[in-house]
């Protein structure tokens, strides 16, 4: 990897670019959906990369135009929608990508999570945000009580939703390769082997199956290595 950019950076799609955008929730969970980001597109670099990473996290500069005609109409009007964004390759970066400019001033504009409960997570954890707020449902059993167990009409999360989120970042996206004990190969591998029995209860497969029970485990144990206070974040979610 020859490339780097840093927080403010401007580049552009020399290509069309087809990948998965993440989609951000006033609730403990990301989405995501498919996109193929038009040649010519500018992106602005919202966050330094973490080190170790092979991606980096940016933001269309007409953010609000571009949300317009990719993100699903479904998603950007719910009432728990709170943004969009995307993670691309490092490795693109000279080929389909070509940095533009340096100039911070060029960041784009977009919604904050100020008043979300994922909010003070934001703000608190900078460059690291995506895989906290992918990994943390996963390693919470607080949360996945609440939200699985015991869901409600309005309040729920589907486990398969969880699943493919921790799949988009860390298999598709790579947004994190930081592994000084280990401990991400093990999480990786929880997920490869855990396929959700078709017509098992939500309160069999939170608290019985064991599958899930390592992914849980596995997560919890990745995000104490890289500094993640979950129980900090349990308080502010439930």
């Amino acid at each position: 990897m020859d490339m780097m950019v840093r927080k403010g950076d401007v580049i552009r799609c020399r290509e069309d670019i087809e990948t998965h955008g993440l989609i951000h929730w006033r609730a403990p969970f990301t989405g995501s959906f498919a996109c193929n980001i038009p040649a010519g597109t500018v992106l602005v670099v919202d966050l330094d990369p973490p080190e170790g990473a092979s991606g980096f996290y940016c933001l269309p500069r007409d953010y609000h135009d571009f949300e317009t005609k990719y993100v699903p109409s479904a998603d950007r009007t719910s009432k728990k929608y709170d943004g969009y964004s995307f993670v691309l390759d490092l490795d693109d970066l000279g080929r389909s990508l070509e940095v533009i400019s340096a100039n911070s001033e060029m960041r784009p504009t977009k919604m904050t999570a100020s008043s979300g409960p994922l909010g003070a997570d934001v703000k608190s954890h900078g460059s690291n945000r995506i895989i906290h707020k992918a990994l943390a449902p996963l390693a919470s059993l607080e949360v996945q009580r609440r939200y699985i167990v015991e869901e409600t009409r309005d309040e729920y999360l589907l486990p398969d939703d969880l699943l493919n989120t921790a799949i988009n970042v860390l298999f598709e996206q790579q947004a994190v390769t930081f592994d000084q004990t280990g401990s991400l190969r093990e999480l990786k591998e929880a997920i490869r082997a855990c396929d959700i029995p078709e017509g098992m209860s939500n309160s069999e497969l939170i608290l019985g199956y064991e599958p899930w029970i390592k992914v849980r485990e596995t997560s919890k144990k990745y995000l104490s290595e890289i500094g993640f206070d979950l129980q900090a974040w349990e308080e502010r979610e439930l």
